[in-house]
């Protein structure tokens, strides 16, 4: 599991999240994530981690407030 995910469930900050995309090559993972906060926001989370890179690449990281929904 990638530990973006073990973050997001082990967070009391997070109230719930969804997998919206998660696609795995040989040597390289993407994930996309919507997080639900405990304050009623989303955030949505992109990765990109491929073993050529050196260190994790967030492609977004967007914060919607819920009343704007």
């Amino acid at each position: 599991m990638p530990r973006t995910l073990e973050l997001l469930k082990k967070s009391p900050a997070v109230k719930a999240y969804e997998v919206l995309d998660f696609k795995q090559g040989k040597n390289f993972y993407f994930l996309k994530v919507k997080a639900k906060l405990v304050d009623g926001s989303e955030f949505y989370i992109g990765e990109f981690v491929s073993e050529s890179a050196d260190e994790f690449r967030n492609l977004f990281e967007v914060v919607k407030l819920a009343e704007h929904l």
